[in-house]
């Protein structure tokens, strides 16, 4: 869907342009907008706990990543604002990230409010370390090792849930001997 929707974008307006910022930005925020109304009326109504594995209740978290690049490349009002005002932005960061180290995946807020507060938690706090943090973190051996595990992450993401299942790896007779109360 988003490589649909910068395709259509990037067709309509030239990239560098304040149109396509502009429009970008517009579409992010109605996309946001309608992903959030979709995981609210669902946390109202009878929704399984595993519902946020589903992309069309997630696809905010990816817009939210995809609009940071954006504004990163831009070197937006927002950004520029963040990088002068650290501190605040990192308490900022720090109190939207919150509501996910107390409440479950299945509570109603969490579901529906807190998932949005935690992608934009976590681009704030990539914007804090994103101006002076990369140059001194690039040769450090830790980083470039998590780097090239994040090349595969999003891979082992998608393929996590499946793997369990195959029962001919044993992993079902394995874990049910080590780990009983585990139901997988």
């Amino acid at each position: 869907m988003i490589p649909i929707v910068l395709a259509w974008l990037s067709r309509k307006h030239r990239v560098d342009s304040a149109e396509f910022s502009r429009s970008f930005l517009q579409i992010t925020a109605i996309i946001l907008f309608l992903c959030l109304t979709m995981r609210f009326l669902t946390s109202r109504s009878a929704f399984h706990p595993d519902s946020y594995q589903r992309s069309h209740f997630r696809i905010d978290s990816m817009m939210v990543g995809v609009a940071l690049r954006h504004l990163l490349d831009k070197k937006s009002k927002l950004v520029n604002f963040a990088l002068r005002n650290k501190r605040l932005s990192c308490a900022t960061a720090i109190a939207l990230s919150a509501p996910a180290a107390f409440l479950s995946r299945s509570n109603s807020f969490q579901f529906s409010f807190g998932f949005l507060f935690l992608s934009i938690s976590s681009a704030i706090f990539i914007i804090c370390i994103y101006d002076d943090g990369l140059v001194a973190l690039k040769n450090n051996p830790i980083v470039r090792a998590l780097s090239s595990i994040g090349i595969y992450s999003y891979n082992i993401y998608l393929w996590h849930y499946f793997i369990p299942k195959i029962e001919p790896l044993g992993f079902n007779t394995v874990t049910g001997f080590l780990f009983p109360e585990l139901q997988i």
